[in-house]
This record gives structure tokens, sequence and C-alpha cells, in this order.
């Protein structure tokens, strides 16, 4: 025994008054799905992007060749961005391009890429992971890191999946570079009525000392 399903909250698939595309499959209809519930019927997903790209590229997803009404960055957020640049992808040139409210639409399988310009971000300094926000009637955030974490969006679409292409070679780190790579011996020992600190990097033989006396402490890099 099998059932049978009826959705009206935009999900589910449409089956046509028309023949199999072959023996076991049936044929189905890509048109807008009925959506009763109200809820969201497009989604933006959030994105953790390294501070040495360019760009980031969030995907929105939805009904088959649905048209987007709205697409702004809702909030900058904690960065110091000014021109976010954004574009979508047209898929049919295979190019960047502005959004055009009413006329841009997700693709044939219900996606579309858009991609912001996150050089402004780029410094030296370290940070805490600035984010801002994406707004298509739900949101999705981008997480700016420089910790040696996230990913670089190259600005290149594969032509074969479609989907945005990255690498992880040259990553942004700002000053973490002795956190990520520890191996650091640490010793104590007093010296008449001084605590003495010891540390000392396996990796690359750096020493460094601290001397604590009457609540005073100094250091020395050796």
């Amino acid at each position: 025994m099998g059932t049978g399903t009826i959705r009206d909250d935009g999900t589910g698939t449409l089956y046509p008054d028309d023949p199999p595309t072959n023996p076991t499959t049936p044929a189905e209809d890509t048109s807008a799905k009925d959506n009763d519930a109200g809820g969201p019927i497009v989604e933006i997903n959030d994105v953790v992007v390294n501070e040495a790209s360019d760009y980031a590229i969030n995907i929105v997803s939805g009904q088959n060749n649905m048209s987007l009404s709205n697409l702004v960055v809702f909030s900058p957020g904690d960065t110091i961005i000014q021109n976010f640049n954004l574009k979508i992808y047209d898929y049919s040139n295979s190019q960047w391009t502005d959004f055009v409210a009413g006329t841009t639409q997700l693709n044939e399988v219900g996606e579309l890429l858009v991609r912001t310009t996150i050089i402004e971000e780029r410094d030296d300094e370290r940070d805490n992971g600035e984010v801002f926000t994406l707004s298509v009637n739900p949101t999705g955030t981008v997480t700016i890191v420089d910790d040696g974490s996230g990913t670089i969006f190259t600005g290149a679409v594969n032509p074969s999946t479609g989907e945005a292409e990255t690498t992880t070679t040259g990553l942004d780190n700002d000053g973490y570079e002795i956190k990520a790579n520890c191996g650091w011996e640490t010793s104590t020992f007093w010296q008449g009525d001084t605590f003495v600190t010891q540390h000392y990097n396996t990796g690359t033989g750096q020493t460094v000392m601290t001397w604590e006396t009457d609540g005073y402490t100094t250091f020395e890099l050796l």
C-alpha cells in the first residue's frame, strides 16, 4: 500500500497531465507551487568567509524560476564596508550582473548566487569575526574572519555544477600564528624572592622569560 500527501506550503512536486519522461519517471511541472502557509518560500544561507577573499557568495534557494522582488544588504553590521557592490549570477549568460526587482529569477533548480564585495574589510589587525546581513525577506549572514579559517571565494562559477568556486590557499591570519603553531613549553621556578617563568617555543627556538617581584612583572625576549 502506498500513500499520497498533498501539501500547500510551497513544497512537494507538481505532476502535469503529460506522458512520463520514461517508463518509470513521471513528468514534472516546474511552475510556481501553492503556498498557503504564509511562511517564507525562499531561503538564503549563511557563510563564513576569510578576510583574504575579495567576495562573499551566498545562495538564495526557493521555487524553480521564481522571480525575486527584494534583495539587499539589510545591515552592514560591524563591518566598515561602504560599497558591497551586490551582484547576482546570470546563469544564461555566465556572468555577474545587477539585481533587478521583479525580473531576477532563481534558476531551473531553484537557486541564485549572490555576490558581495568585501575588500574594504581587509586589514592587518586581529578581528573577532565581522558580520553583515543580506535580506531576501528571510535573511542570511556573512561572517568575515581573519584567523586562518573560513573560505576564499574566487568569484568564478563552475559551469558544470553552477556552484561558486572556492579555495583555502592564502587564507588571512592576522596575529594568530603563535596560537596556531603552539609547541610552547613552560617551566617555573623561584630565584630568591622572584618568581620566574620560562616559555620556550619548540618550533622556533624562541624563549620568553618573565620575572614577578612584589606585584611587578618584567619580561625579556631571548
